[in-house]
Formats: structure tokens, sequence, C-alpha cells
């Protein structure tokens, strides 16, 4: 038997209102937390590849660990994200942060309306750091931060990348990514010049 996942809702200024079941917030196209977090290691960020086994956009490239915080959660309780995702386990203390970004994604009527809370938390970071949790992530390859921000600000349209477990080598489009809005990538892309 399953449990219902409640999610705290929003209206457009992040005013609290309602808590409603995951389902019914996208549904409903309601405003909600997630929490992001991309690593970076000096002049490289680490990517996830969705596992084929993710209801939602499974196979496609995204942030490096992320999620929609529970209702009773804070934005600081985002940070089992890692742990859960990746097998890293961090405070929010070891976070940087980067901003809230509006972010909506629509497909017909799944309606996914975010207010992103964006960190960044710095490596080195080896393989053997990571434990992926295989029904979330299927793998983490790492790609050129300027690269990575040419795609995001739309000055290119592929990234090369390395897988960190297997070194296999690959060129991905930036249509191969999960489809937030392009300012949600633009607005990464200049924080991640500040990182």
């Amino acid at each position: 038997m399953c449990t219902e996942e409640w999610i705290q809702t929003y209206d457009e200024s992040h005013r609290p209102l309602s808590r409603q079941t995951r389902d019914d917030v996208h549904k409903l196209g309601l405003w909600h937390d997630t929490f992001h977090c991309w690593l970076v290691e000096r002049d490289t960020v680490l990517l996830q590849k969705r596992s084929t086994m993710k209801k939602d956009f499974a196979s496609l490239y995204d942030v490096t660990a992320a999620g929609h915080l529970q209702a009773e959660e804070t934005i600081a309780d985002g940070v089992r994200e890692l742990e859960e995702e990746l097998g890293l386990k961090r405070n929010i203390e070891d976070l940087t942060f980067g901003a809230v970004i509006r972010d909506t994604i629509q497909i017909g009527d799944w309606i996914d309306r975010e207010f992103t809370h964006v960190y960044f938390h710095s490596g080195p970071f080896e393989p053997e750091q990571f434990t992926l949790q295989t029904e979330e992530v299927e793998t983490l390859v790492c790609v050129s931060k300027r690269q990575l921000i040419q795609l995001f600000e739309g000055q290119s349209e592929f990234v090369d990348t390395e897988d960190i477990f297997t070194g296999e080598r690959q060129c991905i489009a930036f249509r191969q990514f999960v489809p937030h809005e392009r300012n949600y990538y633009a607005q990464c892309a200049k924080l991640l010049k500040t990182i």
C-alpha cells in the first residue's frame, strides 16, 4: 500500500496556500518548492542521467540532484536529495545558495510550476564517493562548465560528456535535457559563472 505524497502549495508570490497531493499539484498546475543542487569541480559540472525507470523525463539529463519538498519540510531539508539519489551525506551549510528560480514545465494536462531553490556544492568528487539510487539515477557525467554555460545560454546545441564511472564519452544535445524553461537554464548559467 503506497502512501500519498503531500506538497505545500503557494500563490505566484510564494505565499502559502494549502497542502495537496503530488498528483493534484501537477494536475492543477499549483506552485510548489523544489530543491536543486549542481555539483561543480573547478571547470567541470556533474549532470545526472535520469533512470529509464523514471515516470517523468526518463533517460534525460538534469541537474545533479533534485526533488520536491514534502509539505512538512524546510528548504534545508532538501539536502536529503544528495544522499537519496547520490549517496552523498551533506548539510545545507556545505552548499552555496544560488537563487530561487521560477520554472514551469507543461506537457499536455501535466503542469509543473516550481520555485526551484538552486544550490551548488563544490568538489573534488571521485566515482567511489557515489552510491546511485538506480530507480532515480542511471549515471553521472561530467561536462566542461564553459560548454554547459554556452549550451544553457543558447550559444550551442551540444556538449561533450564523460561518464564518471565508465569513462564513456558522448556528445549530447540540449533536447536531451529535462525541458525546463530556457529562463531556468539561463539563470543557472549566470550562477555557474560565479562558482
